[in-house]
């Protein structure tokens, strides 16, 4: 979620560096207790919990070109398929292979 924030916030043009990286996890009640080169840790002051966040987002030298954007337009992750139920699994196997588009 958190990732999925600041890529819609560097999309809109809000963030345009690491400092309103940490801007944008402050703004929404976060506590940013240490950053490294290319990590920030970010706290929920609530609960404790730390989540330590890497990749080009969170890097020190951050550059939204940098950052690899979904196309506009463009289809989204494969969702993956739906587990059978064993009575299916069983069924299919007696039939054989089933053609799935």
């Amino acid at each position: 979620m958190i990732r999925d924030y600041l890529v819609q916030r560097v999309e809109h043009g809000a963030v345009q560096s690491r400092a309103d990286v940490v801007s944008a996890l402050e703004d929404v009640g976060l506590d940013m207790p240490r950053q490294g080169k290319n990590y920030v840790t970010a706290r929920d002051p609530d609960s404790g919990k730390r989540w330590r966040l890497r990749g080009a987002l969170y890097e020190h030298a951050f550059h939204p070109e940098r950052l690899d954007l979904p196309v506009p337009g463009s289809c989204g992750p494969l969702s993956p398929r739906p587990k059978r139920r064993a009575s299916e699994s069983a069924s299919t196997k007696a039939a054989g292979p089933a053609f799935r588009p």
